[in-house]
C-alpha cells in the first residue's frame, strides 16, 4: 500500500530514556488462534521433527496487505503528529491515536509513542500507521505509513477495513471464497488504485497461494476483462491472468 520502512530501529539510548512510558494493550489473534507473528510458513521449534517440513501459517489472511504486514502488526491505527521530541540517534513522536483499527487502548489511552529516525514525521500531520512493539515496551516503531491526504487514501482504508474483516470469519475456507469475492469486486472498480492493487493481488495469490483462485475464476475474470470499455485495463487484467496461467 505504501513504501515500507520495517526493520527500523533506534539507537539504545532511546529506550533509556523512554523506560518510563506505559505499555499500552494491543489486539492479538481470537482466543484459540496461535498468533500469525509466532509461526510463519515453516516455522517450528529447534528440534522438533517437523522442522524440515515447511507448513502453513497458523491463520492466513489470503492477501498481501494481511500476509505481509497486517500478520506483523501490533496496533493500526489513524491519528494526527503531535509532540516530535529529538534526542541524540533519534526521534520520539506522540501520535494522538483518532481510530484504532487493531489494537486495543488502555481506558483513557487516547496517545501512543513512536521511536523513529529524525525527519520521519512532523507535527500536525494525520496518517493511518501500522505499528509494531519495540521489544516488549510499550512503544513502537512503524511499518508503514499513509498519508489521510493521499489522493488513493479512501481505496486504501476500504481495502484495509475488508482485509480486517476476514478475521471475523469463523473457518478458512469461508476466508478463501471472501478473497476470492474481493478479487472480483476490486476487478470491476472504477477508480484506478484499485484496479491496479487487483493486479498485484492476482499475482501474489497465483505466487503465495497457488490454488486459491480457482481455472473457473481464472476464465470468468478474463471475461470480466473482455466487457470492460477501458482498453489499457483490459490489456493489463488480460496480461497477468495469461502470465500466470502456467501456475494453476
Amino acid at each position: 500500500m505504501e513504501r515500507s520502512v520495517a526493520g527500523r530501529r533506534v539507537v539504545a539510548l532511546l529506550v533509556a530514556a523512554l523506560a518510563p512510558l506505559t505499555a499500552p494493550a494491543c489486539g492479538g489473534p481470537p482466543a484459540g488462534e496461535t498468533d500469525p507473528k509466532a509461526r510463519g510458513p515453516g516455522a517450528a521449534a529447534a528440534g522438533d521433527p517437523a522442522a524440515a517440513k515447511p507448513g502453513p501459517p497458523a491463520f492466513a489472511w489470503y492477501s498481501t496487505l494481511g500476509d505481509t504486514v497486517v500478520a506483523k502488526c501490533d496496533a493500526i491505527v489513524v491519528g494526527r503528529i503531535g509532540a516530535i521530541n529529538e534526542l541524540r540517534g533519534g526521534t520520539v513522536v506522540r501520535v494522538e491515536v483518532e481510530t484504532w483499527y487493531l489494537g486495543e487502548p488502555v481506558p483513557g489511552q487516547t496517545e501512543v509513542t513512536l521511536l523513529a529516525y529524525p525527519n520521519d514525521f512532523f507535527t500536525g500531520t494525520e496518517l493511518l500507521l501500522f505499528l509494531q512493539r519495540f521489544e516488549s515496551s510499550g512503544r513502537y516503531t512503524y511499518l508503514n505509513r499513509i498519508l489521510t491526504s493521499d489522493a488513493d487514501f479512501e481505496a486504501k482504508r476500504r481495502v484495509l477495513e475488508q482485509t480486517l474483516a476476514l478475521r471475523r470469519l469463523a473457518s478458512d475456507d469461508e476466508r478463501r471464497y471472501a478473497v476470492r469475492r474481493k478479487i472480483y469486486e476490486e476487478a470491476g472498480a472504477i477508480d484506478a488504485w484499485t484496479r491496479a492493487h487487483v493486479l498485484r493481488e492476482i499475482a501474489y495469490l497465483r505466487r503465495t497461494w497457488p490454488g486459491l483462485l480457482t481455472r473457473d475464476d481464472l476464465a470468468d475474470l478474463r471475461e470480466l476483462a473482455k466487457r470492460s470499455g477501458d482498453e489499457k485495463w483490459k490489456k493489463s487484467l488480460l496480461a497477468a491472468l495469461e502470465v500466470k496461467e502456467g501456475n494453476s
